[in-house]
C-alpha cells in the first residue's frame, strides 16, 4: 500500500496521507498463539495496491458482509472464525485498506452478495469514522438487506488493559454478527 500511495503521489501529483494501527505493530498471530498468520513476507518490488483496490477472505460466504480496515480486519477475521466454527454463520470479511477515497462500488456488489452488512469501525461512535459513510451510500444505492455497525466508545483510550474497555473487540463483532443474521434468516 505504501508503493500506491508513493505511486499515486508521484503520477498524480496528489498529497496522499498513510496511517498504521498501532495495535498490531507487535502483533503475529492471527487465531491461536504461535501461529503466525498475522506475518506475510513483503510483496516483490514490482508490486502495488492502488486506492480503491480492496481486499475479500471467504469470497464464498453469503450469510453476512463484514467490512472493516485496520485493526478492525485482524479483529474481523477473528470474528469470523468463530462466528463460522460456533454459530453456522459463513462470514465474509471486506478489507477496505483505503479509507479515503472509499471503495463503495465494491462494498456494495459484496453486501448484494450477501444481503446483510456489518461495519466494524475501530473509531469512535461519532468521531469521524467511515461506518456512516459506508452504511448511508448502501441505504442511499437502494441495498435493501440488514445493515448494522459496531464502533469504539465516544471517549478517550486509556492505557493498559483498561484500553479494551473501550475499543472496538472481537466480542462486538461476534454479537452482531449472530444478531444480524438471526434477523435475516
Amino acid at each position: 500500500m505504501l508503493r500506491g500511495c508513493i505511486s499515486t503521489a508521484k503520477t498524480s501529483g496528489r498529497v496522499i496521507c498513510s496511517l498504521e494501527p498501532i495495535a498490531l505493530y507487535h502483533e503475529k498471530d492471527l487465531y491461536e498463539d504461535g501461529d503466525s498468520r498475522w506475518l506475510f513476507d513483503y510483496p516483490p518490488t514490482d508490486e502495488i495496491l492502488l486506492p480503491g483496490e480492496i481486499g475479500v477472505y471467504h469470497p464464498e460466504a453469503k450469510d453476512l458482509l463484514i467490512v472493516s480496515y485496520a485493526n478492525g480486519l485482524r479483529l474481523s477475521l477473528r470474528a469470523a472464525k468463530v462466528l463460522r466454527e460456533k454459530h453456522g454463520i459463513e462470514s465474509r470479511v471486506l478489507d477496505l485498506r483505503w479509507l479515503n477515497p472509499l471503495p463503495l462500488d465494491a462494498v456494495k456488489h459484496h453486501a448484494e452478495e450477501c444481503g446483510a452488512v456489518l461495519v466494524a469501525d475501530e473509531c469512535r461512535a461519532t468521531a469521524g469514522g467511515i461506518a456512516d459513510a459506508v452504511i448511508a451510500s448502501l441505504a442511499e444505492n437502494d441495498f435493501h438487506g440488514k445493515m448494522r455497525s459496531v464502533r469504539a466508545v465516544d471517549t478517550y483510550v486509556p492505557l493498559g488493559a483498561a484500553a479494551n474497555l473501550v475499543l472496538l473487540s472481537e466480542s462486538q463483532i461476534i454479537d452482531a454478527g449472530r444478531e444480524i443474521t438471526k434477523q435475516t434468516k
